[in-house]
């Protein structure tokens, strides 16, 4: 697999850094920076979002303290159900 990867790179690494473009690679580096930049504004919304969900987890979390029973002290067996839309998909979840 890791071999599948290597040739992949060259593949790609051909087809950006084309010999018309030398010494200096001017579009090349342009669309390696455009990727990075891209690839660092795509982290920092996942970031976000994985801090929002988890969040609003510890928030469902504390929520299910309620359910304690002053008896056992113990939480309830029941499970909290959470859905989260990410990209237009929902996702079921049961903790």
């Amino acid at each position: 697999m890791f071999g599948m990867a290597a040739n992949c790179g060259g593949l790609v690494g051909a087809q950006i850094f084309r010999s018309d473009d030398k010494p200096y690679y001017h579009r090349g580096w342009t669309i390696i920076a455009s990727f990075a930049s891209l690839s660092l504004v795509l982290v920092t919304i996942l970031i976000a979002q994985y801090a929002l969900s988890n969040k609003w987890k510890k928030g469902l979390a504390s929520d299910k303290s309620q359910f304690e029973s002053s008896d056992t002290g113990k939480a309830d067996e029941e499970s909290v159900n959470l859905e989260i839309e990410t990209f237009g998909k929902r996702r079921k979840y049961n903790y």
